[in-house]
């Protein structure tokens, strides 16, 4: 069982954000089981610049164990496709996340500022494929 789930989120939004906010998605469902993207900008360990997260999530009240191999990919300019940035095998139990805190790293002000490639018509267009592997 495959899905492709596309999460938009407005620069206005994003230059809200201080570290640690959160952005959520609505739900969505793969078989029987609800995921949800979070969205937040993570302080850098590496230097100055602040990072976009991202992570999927699990709010199921399942006990037993999935295992959902999935990407992350973010539409940018000129090109305007989406660029696959992260991808994962992970094992969910019940109410669980996993992602990156470096989806995508650079001064946080470069990100959201107007000419920014990864906004296009001041919309932020990232897509997840999820499938299960059990």
């Amino acid at each position: 069982m495959k899905l492709e789930f596309l999460f938009n989120i407005t620069i206005e939004a994003c230059e809200k954000l201080r570290v640690w906010d959160e952005i959520f998605s609505k739900i969505f469902y793969l078989g029987k089981r609800s995921f949800f993207l979070l969205a937040e900008r993570c302080k850098s360990d590496l230097g100055p610049s602040d990072s976009f997260g991202l992570f999927l999530c699990s709010n199921d009240r399942f006990s037993e164990v999935i295992i959902v191999d999935f990407m992350f990919a973010v539409k940018k300019k000129p090109e305007m496709n989406f660029l696959n940035l992260h991808g994962m095998v992970a094992s969910f139990k019940k109410n669980e996340g996993f992602g990156t805190d470096r989806l995508i790293c650079m001064l946080w002000n470069n990100f959201t500022a107007n000419d920014s490639p990864h906004f296009i018509d001041g919309v932020l267009h990232l897509k997840t494929k999820l499938s299960f592997i059990n």
